[in-house]
């Protein structure tokens, strides 16, 4: 009977190790996908493809006619053998405030829908007196309903965290035109470049690279020295008086 019981007892154990040892599903980034996305997703359901898509004329037009009163935005451009494509658009805190510190919050075509982001950036170098012009930036989706941009720019959702969220991450954002004219919007902008890899972040301390070129993005910030800098976000972010005690120029 002790026996049985102990034999009943190893199997369990090894059916047990071998479900902990399954590895997480593996996710692929392709150049276009319609895959469906589940609102909630776990190491072992994650999609098969994830694509970056270009938004349509129509699109951008819809975007362009609900930021016209907006201060700040910046829209981002997936660079690829296809040209420079528009895959995100955003505005600082979804407020539109150049004054607000706050994360961005916008849309990203992804499987050829719009998913809500949140994204931040941070200069590497702070009190040098000499300020590379370098910067990490980071994109998270966590919720991936299909969404307008009037829709994703909206507070935050508590439905948000119940899923794994997929990261974009770049160690090295370059100025590449500090001052120029923006594509889709009658000011000025200026022209970041950087190369992002996507992992899903599995719990706090894991995460699952998933393995491809790194994806190259173009982004134009039309408030690049305020608050609302989608990079510049830490010399950008200081008060007058924080610039005047610490004696750092606002903006980069």
């Amino acid at each position: 009977m002790m026996r049985h019981f102990f034999f009943r007892l190893c199997t369990l154990c090894l059916f047990a190790c071998q479900i902990a040892s399954v590895d997480a599903a593996e996710t692929r980034i392709v150049k276009s996908s319609n895959v469906e996305i589940p609102e909630i997703l776990n190491q072992y359901r994650l999609p098969e493809e994830i694509s970056f898509d270009a938004m349509t004329s129509d699109e951008v037009k819809e975007i362009q006619i609900q930021t016209k009163k907006v201060d700040c935005l910046a829209w981002a451009f997936l660079i690829n053998q296809g040209g420079r494509l528009p895959v995100m658009a955003t505005f600082a805190n979804g407020n539109g405030s150049k004054h607000f510190i706050g994360a961005q919050i916008g849309v990203a075509k992804i499987n050829n829908v719009f998913r809500r982001f949140e994204g931040r950036g941070s200069s590497y170098e702070y009190f040098n007196t000499k300020i590379k012009e370098k910067h990490a930036a980071k994109f998270q989706f966590a919720d991936f309903r299909p969404r307008t941009f009037a829709d994703a720019t909206k507070f935050l959702s508590a439905s948000m965290y119940n899923t794994v969220p997929l990261n974009l991450i770049s160690e090295d954002v370059q100025i590449r035109n500090r001052s120029t004219s923006c594509t889709f919007a009658d000011r000025k902008c200026r022209v970041y470049v950087g190369e992002f890899k996507a992992s899903w972040l599995l719990d706090n301390l894991r995460e699952q690279t998933i393995e491809h070129p790194a994806i190259k993005l173009e982004f134009e910030d039309s408030c690049p020295a305020t608050s609302a800098g989608m990079f510049e976000n830490f010399n950008s972010k200081l008060s007058p008086l924080h610039e005047k005690l610490f004696r750092i120029r606002h903006g980069l």
